[in-house]
């Protein structure tokens, strides 16, 4: 799949201009969009021509989680990756459990981001080695 569109939804926006640097770099990534809360995302967003959401949960206006029904609604196709820094296994198992094809805590590096997009892409799932561990 090339040209791989992606939104991020995140209210730090050095981490997301951050996240955004590294994953234009690779060919695959076509387009990114940047949105600082859900209503940021729900007013200016194309929910359907996104490959990929990237997802934090602790949101200004709410929990990312709650986010996950409405995107999954318009477009049942479009992936979900939450990126967080929560470790709560209750978090985890909310989002999968509510449509999310991943769950990446934000200690990771971008690399292993991107090594997620491209693992849900190919119809896997992700979730932290430091997580799964764990179960």
């Amino acid at each position: 799949m090339q040209n791989i569109k992606v939104a991020i939804i995140e209210d730090n926006n050095r981490y997301a201009q951050h996240l955004k640097r590294y994953l234009c770099v690779t060919e695959r990534i076509g387009e990114i969009d940047i949105f600082s809360s859900m209503g940021d995302f729900k007013k200016n967003g194309n929910v359907s021509k996104y490959d990929i959401v990237l997802l934090d949960i602790n949101l200004p206006d709410g929990n990312g989680l709650d986010l996950i029904q409405f995107i999954k609604n318009k477009s049942p196709d479009t992936e979900i990756i939450i990126l967080t820094t929560y470790t709560d296994e209750n978090k985890l198992f909310s989002a999968l459990r509510l449509g999310a094809s991943g769950y990446i805590t934000k200690e990771n590096t971008t690399r292993y981001i991107l090594e997620g997009i491209n693992e849900i892409l190919a119809g896997g799932a992700i979730i932290p080695p430091d997580m799964a561990g764990r179960f």
